[in-house]
């Protein structure tokens, strides 16, 4: 589960990039190069467009919806873990203040 969540996060940030280098820099020459021209050329700024904005609305989903099940679940197997750790920390802390 968390690495289709990673691969969104990467195709996100890929498109992005591309979106803003080649809207940016030389969306002409690389466009006219590969025969788009007129108003065809920002239809792939679009698609780039349209694909980051999926992906971050998925990810935003994942972030309000999926992760509080993945938290619970591991918080779940390693309660008591996480609560000899913590107390071992605060012991740790009393013991230097004083």
């Amino acid at each position: 589960m968390v690495i289709r969540y990673v691969t969104l996060a990467l195709l996100g940030a890929a498109s992005i990039w591309a979106l803003i280098t080649v809207g940016a820099s030389n969306s002409e020459t690389i466009l006219a190069d590969t025969g788009h021209t007129g108003s065809e050329r920002d239809l792939v700024l679009w698609l780039l467009a349209a694909i980051a904005t999926l992906i971050a609305f998925s990810l935003g989903r994942f972030l309000v919806l999926g992760r509080t099940s993945m938290v619970d679940g591991w918080y779940e197997e390693h309660k008591q873990w996480i609560y000899v750790v913590v107390g071992g920390g605060l012991l740790y802390a009393a013991y230097r203040l004083m």
